[in-house]
């Protein structure tokens, strides 16, 4: 009897220990940070921690608009799923004219009605790459910035065309001698032929207007979590085990582009969840 109850008392035990860790797993400082854009969470926190951000989260020109000075102020967008108004495009592109700087990070035509503003259009067909031999949408180029050279990944970018005057190709596609190593598929099959526009194509490119810059970069993914610090899994020699610096750039680009005294402006007024399921590599 006295062996039963000890067997008893042991199970109670275990199975309130239990439960216990399952509250303690479920605790506040464990839950994941609520709202859209969950993978933007590393360079949300870098951001927050390293600079006073003032967030526009509702559309409209008017933050921009009463900005005394704008020298030495950044305007930061990672992602479009609404188009900018007119109105927004216009304060911008002013905001950019009277020395403010602004960093775009798109994946699609929505923000066309700013960047057209600066000469660059972004296109609807994404560029295919064989520089990773293993999936074309993931491509690694060296983009530089004020004399700083870095390796990183994009997955799936835009093609850019460029009007502008003053201009300067940061980043590109890969070209080959004699072959078609790249082309923006303009038929958007997923597959390289001779109906797609060889490479290179601009993947990242600097306006400069009167006393401002615009950076536009024709990939919002650079910016998520699975990108953030990325080493490469693929089986190529030349690749594998490589450490990309998409970390390096983003913080060098931010801190380089901003200066002490003005403001850094972040709009979430236009970002979606369209990252919720983005995977570097294939999960199958």
């Amino acid at each position: 009897m006295k062996i039963k109850l000890m067997v008893i008392t042991f199970i109670l035990i275990l199975l309130v220990f239990s439960s216990t860790l399952c509250i303690d797993d479920n605790n506040d400082n464990k839950k994941p940070r609520e709202g859209p854009w969950l993978d933007l969470t590393n360079f949300n926190d870098f951001l927050e921690q390293s600079y006073e951000v003032t967030l526009k989260e509702e559309s409209g020109g008017s933050l921009i608009k009463n900005i005394d000075n704008a020298t030495g102020s950044l305007y930061i967008i990672v992602g479009t799923d609404k188009s900018f108004t007119e109105s927004e495009a216009a304060a911008l592109h002013h905001f950019v004219e009277t020395g403010g700087r602004i960093i775009v990070a798109a994946d699609n035509s929505n923000v066309n009605n700013l960047s057209k503003k600066f000469g660059v259009e972004y296109s609807e067909h994404a560029i295919l790459d064989k520089a990773f031999d293993y999936n074309y949408t993931f491509i690694p180029f060296t983009v530089v910035n004020n004399a700083n050279f870095f390796d990183i990944v994009v997955h799936s970018p835009r093609g850019l065309s460029i009007t502008a005057d003053d201009y300067v190709i940061l980043g590109e596609s890969s070209e080959r001698p004699a072959t078609i190593y790249s082309v923006l598929d303009e038929n958007d099959n997923n597959i390289m032929d001779k109906d797609d526009q060889p490479g290179p194509i601009p993947i990242v490119v600097q306006v400069r207007v009167k006393n401002g810059v615009a950076l536009f970069i024709a990939d919002a993914g650079l910016f998520t979590d699975n990108l953030w610090n990325l080493v490469s899994k693929s089986d190529s020699p030349e690749y594998y085990g490589k450490i990309y610096q998409n970390q390096e750039y983003i913080i060098d680009i931010v801190s380089t582009m901003h200066e002490p005294g003005g403001k850094l402006i972040y709009d979430v007024s236009k970002q979606t969840n369209t990252f919720s399921n983005f995977h570097p590599y294939p999960t199958d």
